[in-house]
């Protein structure tokens, strides 16, 4: 029963139309649950990448300076991240780092905190399993998501 819950919450979750709020994910905490979070994540994800905020455009968008590409188009250089929603996470500051970022969509993209680990309750154990499953095998990941800096 507990199995069959999460899905339906997700979907019903993501059917219902509602005011602009928070987002407010439901918290994954099972290590098995966040494993197969982490992999569902990195299957669907459109690109993983390292990057560095290098300022901001008209739209607001960050322009992110690819520094290393893990899933995707190697050749990406330079990306718009869009912060499209309150569950997108947003960068601000120039020079704000992002390690193992994963995308969603094209240029400009969006970085979900969901996909980057906001639901796990460990975060550290989803980090390792985005590792794993780029190939590393070891994570030098900080423990959770990447924050948002407003």
């Amino acid at each position: 029963m507990k199995r069959l819950m999460l899905p339906v919450l997700a979907i019903v979750a993501a059917t219902t139309a509602a005011p602009a709020l928070a987002c407010s994910p439901i918290v994954i905490d099972k290590p098995d649950q966040i494993r197969a979070a982490a992999r569902a994540a990195y299957r669907d994800a459109s690109a993983i990448i390292d990057g560095v905020v290098i300022g901001r455009n008209a739209r607001g968008e960050a322009l992110v300076r690819v520094t290393r590409v893990w899933k995707g188009d190697p050749k990406l250089r330079t990306i718009r991240l869009a912060s499209q929603t309150s569950c997108d996470i947003g960068f601000s500051r120039k020079g704000e780092t992002m390690p193992r970022l994963l995308l969603s969509g094209r240029d400009p993209y969006t970085a979900g905190q969901l996909e980057n680990g906001g639901a796990a309750s460990d975060g550290a154990l989803y980090a390792r399993e985005i590792e794993l499953m780029i190939g590393r095998g070891n994570s030098r990941l900080p423990p959770g998501p990447p924050q948002r800096h407003d």
